[in-house]
């Protein structure tokens, strides 16, 4: 009898390892992480299930590992493989189909919830984050400080971080603000952050996690390379932020000054003259509108904004600079640039207004040629005086001179329009104008020579502003284009 129940526990036993399906998974997912699960069956013959996708999350196959086992003289593989999604919500960890030498196992479904982890308390690590101001405007800028501990003594083989994701906050790394140091048996590492709310209202800032992998002396596990190093997820404490709005139609908080400048306050019609705006401050003009001219009866180029940023004693500074060009047939005025921003100090909204331009415009006649330009005079006429020798002869030979000078006298002509026609044409690409055109290197030289006759030809005109507009433009080909205008035109 107790021989039967040994036979039988053997038999129960040896069914629990051929037949024996876990999957090991948490019940909760952190944001912003992978979420790992492992199934592992033993067996001599496993199929595992294709698993490509879980609630629409793209699933990674981390790798198979394979151990193998033998129990009274039989032979077990004990096989794992791991599996990663990255969860942004709540989801189902369905059930599975695993094949365990030709039986069908099925795994249970689990509800995986979000959670958001709590500051690691620990007696070797301490993550630290914190602001450097308690009240925030949207758009204001302020320095988050993250501090991180770590005992001297620790072995540590790796020290991993990942930037941080803010949701609704623009974000940015201060280099020169990142320090190492000890402080009581502690190495202490510092990282700043130059933050920036982009709306109003109750905003968190989620813990921040390092990974660190601690060489573990009381490990069991040898390897011919390395010692064995365990992995600790070290979390930071969470912010919340109180962040209240800018007054209705501002967006930019801090201090500015504005400043605007002509090229010449007078100018002949059809010429251009330069324009600049330039905004210095402390605060957020990342966040700034560009600026644009509405001129009547006037063409208006700009060149693209140039923003330069920095920081300076925990202050973001910077600058806005932009350049236009005008051109104008009659009087015209620059209007006023209005700049509005919120000032903390004083909570008020200022209002600055660049300096108005009044720009007199002179008519100046227009010209038939340009200087220098010249018709080409037709060539005066020299009069021949011939000797006439008059010689008697016989009168087929008359017949014979006559039809000899007629044959004559068309090739005579025939070459004269051919020379002529050719004439024409070099004096054509002889033109002064012509002439700068063919020798302009680049776009910026074209425009200099193309501006002044805006307004003479609508073809002209339409490729000049082409020029203008698109810089990636094949400077042999326009060129081509606006001399076969020029060639037509009669100036």
């Amino acid at each position: 009898m107790n021989l039967y129940f040994k036979f039988f526990i053997l038999i129960v036993f040896t069914s629990f390892l051929y037949g024996n399906v876990v999957v090991k998974s948490s019940d909760n997912f952190v944001l912003n992480e992978n979420y790992v699960f492992e199934i592992e069956a033993d067996g001599t013959d496993v199929e595992f299930p294709k698993i490509d996708k879980i609630d629409n999350y793209i699933v990674s196959n981390l790798g198979t590992s394979r151990t193998m086992t033998s129990i009274n003289g039989n032979v077990v593989n004990k096989i794992k493989k791991t599996y990663a999604i990255k969860p942004t919500k709540e989801f189902t960890l369905p059930s599975f189909e695993i094949k365990v030498d030709g039986k069908t196992f099925k795994t249970k479904e689990k509800v995986v919830k979000e959670v958001i982890p709590s500051k690691t308390k620990s007696k070797n690590f301490d993550f630290k984050i914190s602001l450097n101001k308690s009240s925030l405007y949207t758009g204001e800028d302020a320095i988050l400080n993250m501090k991180f501990k770590y005992k001297k003594d620790l072995q540590i083989s790796d020290l991993g971080f990942n930037m941080p994701v803010f949701n609704d906050i623009w974000s940015k790394k201060i280099d020169d603000k990142n320090k190492s140091y000890e402080e009581n048996g502690f190495i202490v590492q510092e990282l700043n952050f130059l933050i920036s709310p982009q709306k109003a209202g109750h905003l968190r800032i989620d813990p921040i996690k390092i990974e660190a992998k601690v060489i573990d002396e009381n490990a069991f596990t040898y390897s011919l390379f390395s010692q064995a190093a365990k992995l600790e997820k070290i979390y930071s404490n969470s912010l919340n932020l109180d962040v209240k709005p800018l007054p209705k139609g501002v967006n930019l908080v801090g201090d500015f000054s504005i400043k605007t400048s002509v090229s010449k306050n007078e100018i002949n019609a059809g010429d251009s003259l330069s324009y600049k705006v330039e905004i210095d401050g402390i605060g957020n003009l990342d966040d700034m509108e560009d600026i644009k001219l509405n001129i009547k009866d006037a063409t208006i180029f700009e060149d693209k904004a140039k923003i330069q940023t920095k920081i300076v004693k925990d202050k973001y500074t910077g600058s806005y600079k932009k350049s236009f060009s005008i051109i104008a047939n009659k009087d015209f005025e620059i209007p006023q640039i209005q700049l509005k921003y919120f000032d903390k100090k004083t909570k008020k909204v200022v209002v600055k207004n660049s300096q108005s331009y009044k720009i007199k415009v002179k008519n100046v006649k227009k010209q038939k040629s340009f200087i220098g330009l010249e018709k080409a005079q037709p060539e005066k006429q020299v009069e021949v005086v011939k000797e006439k020798i008059v010689y008697k002869t016989s009168l087929n030979k008359m017949i014979l001179s006559f039809i000899l000078g007629v044959f004559l006298t068309i090739i005579v002509f025939a070459i004269y329009f051919y020379v002529k026609s050719k004439k024409n044409s070099k004096q054509k690409d002889d033109l002064p104008l012509i002439k700068l055109v063919k020798k302009s290197k680049n776009e910026n030289e074209m425009m200099k020579i193309l501006l002044p006759y805006i307004g003479y030809n609508k073809n002209l005109d339409e490729m000049i502003f082409k020029l203008e507009k698109d810089k990636s433009i094949d400077l042999k080909s326009i060129k081509n284009e606006i001399i076969k205008i020029l060639k037509t035109l009669n100036l």
